[in-house]
C-alpha cells in the first residue's frame, strides 16, 4: 500500500534531484509528485533496473530469434501446463518475435545514436530500460536530454524525469487536468488501473510531505527575515503560522476522504504491493 515512508522516500528524491524535476515541470507541466510516484512504481527510484538477470538486448534479440516452440524448448518445462497450451504458445511465437525484432532494431538504433554500452541495459522481461521504464521504440520519440550533455541516458534521474514527463505532455496532460484524465494519461503509460490508482495516490502523499516540509521551511525564513524586529517576530510568525495550519488541516481533510472513498479514493483502489 501507500506509505508515509514510501511518500517520504519520494520527497527525499524529489529534493536530492530538485533541478531536474523543477526543469521538468516548468517545461512540460507534469507535477513532480507525480513524476517521481511513477519512478517508484516503476524502478523504486532507480533501485530496481531490472526483473532479469540478462540485459534488455540480450533479452529482446532472444525473443527476435525465437519463433517456434522448438527454439524455447529448454525453457518450455518451466511453463506449467505448457502440453495444454502448445497451439497457442505455437500462434503467438512469431508475433512476438516480429515485435521483439522492432524493439530489439530500436534499442540497437539508441545505443548507436546516444552512446549507449550493451552492458549498460538491465532491462525487464520485456526488454523496459531505465528508470523510467521506456520501451526502445519509445526512446527515439519521447526520449528527452535533461541534462543537456547531447544525449539520451534513461538510468540518469534528469533524462528519465524529462522522458516520462515528455511522454506525459505528448499525450495531453498540462496544468488544470480533471482527476480522470490524469488517470486516463497514466493509463497509456501503463494500461493498468491498480499502476494509474497507485501513481495518484503515491502522488497525492507526496504532495502533502512536500507542502508541509515546505511550509514549516517558510516559517523558519520569515523569523529570520524578522530576526532584527523583535516586535515583529510574534506577529509575522503568527500570521504565518496560522496560514501553515489552515494547508495542514486541509491536507489531512483531503487525506481523510480520500482514505474513506471519497473523489474515488484510496479506500477504492488496488495497490501495487511495494507500496
Amino acid at each position: 500500500m501507500v506509505t508515509d515512508a514510501n511518500a517520504r522516500l519520494c520527497r527525499q528524491f524529489i529534493t536530492a534531484n530538485s533541478k531536474a524535476f523543477r526543469q521538468a515541470e516548468q517545461r512540460y507541466g507534469v507535477p513532480s509528485s507525480i513524476a517521481a510516484a511513477l519512478l517508484f512504481v516503476e524502478t523504486r527510484l532507480g533501485k530496481v533496473l531490472g526483473d532479469t538477470s540478462e540485459n534488455a538486448f540480450y533479452t529482446l534479440a532472444s525473443m527476435a530469434v525465437s519463433r517456434t516452440p522448438e527454439s524455447i524448448s529448454d525453457w518450455l518445462p518451466q511453463l506449467r501446463d505448457h502440453e495444454r497450451h502448445m497451439d497457442w504458445i505455437a500462434e503467438t511465437m512469431p508475433k512476438r518475435a516480429d515485435w521483439a525484432y522492432k524493439e530489439t532494431r530500436a534499442l540497437v538504433e539508441h545505443m548507436l545514436r546516444d552512446r549507449v554500452p550493451p552492458e549498460h541495459l538491465p532491462g525487464s522481461i520485456y526488454g523496459a530500460v531505465g528508470l523510467c521504464q521506456f520501451m526502445p521504440s519509445n526512446i527515439a520519440t519521447y526520449g528527452a536530454d535533461g541534462d543537456g550533455d547531447g544525449r539520451v541516458d534513461l538510468f540518469t534521474v534528469p533524462d528519465a524525469v524529462a522522458s516520462l514527463s515528455h511522454y506525459l505532455a505528448r499525450h495531453g496532460w498540462k496544468a488544470g487536468l480533471s482527476r480522470e484524465r490524469q488517470h486516463a494519461l497514466l493509463m497509456r503509460y501503463n494500461h493498468s488501473t491498480v499502476y494509474a490508482n497507485t501513481i495518484m495516490v503515491a502522488a497525492y502523499y507526496a504532495f502533502v510531505v512536500v507542502t508541509l516540509a515546505l511550509g514549516f521551511a517558510l516559517d523558519a525564513r520569515r523569523a529570520f527575515t524578522y530576526k532584527n524586529k523583535p516586535s515583529e517576530i510574534c506577529l509575522a510568525n503568527e500570521k504565518h503560522r496560522w496560514g501553515i495550519y489552515y494547508v495542514l488541516v486541509i491536507c489531512l481533510l483531503v487525506g481523510y476522504i480520500m482514505q474513506n472513498g471519497g473523489f474515488g479514493g484510496a479506500s477504492g483502489f488496488g495497490m501495487y504491493a511495494n507500496f
